[in-house]
């Protein structure tokens, strides 16, 4: 993935104006600034949440969002014997973004395991989807789960899916709002879905 520059968010610039006479007294060759630098600078880091490094690399947020899944979030409820089933889902953002930090090209890449899942289960979809706990939402993201594909052993099983693109606008609601999201996989004998939980960072 290529790196680019970002502009420095306001708040973050206003941040570290304060230290700038030092950053530059320090860079200039004054020796006697230079333990002043290190501690203005882990000031800084510590502000901000990040680490000294380049005033124009800003620190990176995490792509990874997480959802517990479980058979009694699921609406309409699980009644039958997958009710105790349960896994959990992990979803990693491939982005690309430009100049000034905006997402230019977005995929995702899906690692579910699932447990407590009944013998002869066959799993049919899994999907994001758009709303809040308790209520059922449109699928916005499909991660292509063929059915029969997942091969359960022993009551657990695994799937992967990789480089699935989403559209950039999607991929920033992810990352800015992702409890509005929910991740679920779907079953014969349920079909509106046989686990299910919220995303989260």
């Amino acid at each position: 993935m290529p790196k680019h520059a970002a502009r420095v968010p306001p708040r973050l610039a206003a941040r570290t104006s304060s230290v700038a006479p030092l950053l530059h007294k320090a860079f200039a060759g004054d020796d006697t600034m230079r333990p002043v630098l290190r501690i203005a600078c882990l000031a800084m880091a510590l502000a901000t949440g990040g680490a000294c490094n380049s005033p124009t690399k800003p620190a990176g947020s995490p792509n990874t969002l997480g959802a517990q899944l479980l058979a009694v979030s699921v609406v309409p409820p699980v009644l039958d014997a997958e009710a105790q089933a349960a896994g959990l889902a992990t979803m990693t953002l491939q982005l690309t973004r430009d100049s000034s930090g905006i997402i230019t090209t977005a995929a995702i890449d899906f690692q579910v395991t699932l447990s407590n899942v009944p013998t002869g289960t066959v799993l049919t979809e899994a999907h994001i989807h758009l709303d809040d706990p308790g209520v059922p939402g449109g699928i916005i993201v499909d991660t292509g789960l063929i059915q029969g594909e997942v091969q359960l052993s022993a009551g657990s099983g695994a799937f992967n899916r990789q480089g699935i693109v989403i559209p950039t606008n999607v991929a920033q609601e992810l990352l800015a709002t992702p409890t509005s999201f929910y991740f679920d996989v779907h079953s014969v004998s349920n079909p509106s879905g046989m686990v299910r939980g919220q995303l989260s960072r």
